[in-house]
């Protein structure tokens, strides 16, 4: 079951101010009744959910985490922003932090070549990680949030220009 609501400026707080109460109310109407589970029509959640098992917590205690990504054995890497820690879940579902400064970064992507791409927020640079956590800094000065590496190579970046809606552009390209 879900419900979206769209709006404008979202990040500003004006509409999630505005639609608050109905969001908790929807969001409770059947407490204190259990949670029960249901069944996607979804054929792209049909393919990665099996049937009849339930969501598993792997880890906790962390900052804040975003940058979810999993390379194509299945390891799922994500970022610890505030403690600056990249971390992946192995195939046996065991959480181990890399052995990397992600330099506060917020994002991880994997490129066709298999490398890790991240952005640095702390350097503000585009850093891609080979499978030995080799570091190779791709471009600097790019104070990115998100990142996307497309089939051909080119990076896409979303971009704060300090306005409330970020700008998301096309910074890099596979020639340079």
């Amino acid at each position: 079951e879900v419900t979206h609501v769209w709006g404008e400026e979202g990040h500003n707080g004006n509409q999630g101010t505005a639609i608050f109460p109905a969001a908790m109310r929807w969001l409770w109407k059947y407490w204190p009744k259990p949670i029960a589970t249901g069944s996607s029509n979804n054929k792209y959640l049909g393919e990665l959910l099996l049937p009849g098992q339930d969501w598993e917590l792997v880890g906790e205690g962390y900052g804040f985490t975003e940058g979810i990504a999993a390379n194509t054995k299945g390891e799922v890497f994500f970022q610890d922003i505030p403690n600056s820690k990249t971390y992946k879940i192995g195939l046996d579902s065991k959480v181990t932090a890399l052995p990397v400064d992600a330099k506060k970064a917020s994002a991880n992507c994997f490129g066709e070549d298999g490398k890790r791409y991240s952005n640095a927020a702390v350097t503000k640079q585009i850093i891609s990680y080979d499978a030995s956590d080799k570091a190779t800094v791709i471009a600097n000065g790019i104070d990115g949030n998100d990142l996307v590496v497309a089939k051909n190579g080119n990076i896409y970046i979303t971009v704060s220009d300090g306005s409330e809606k970020p700008v998301t552009r096309v910074l890099l390209r596979p020639d340079g």
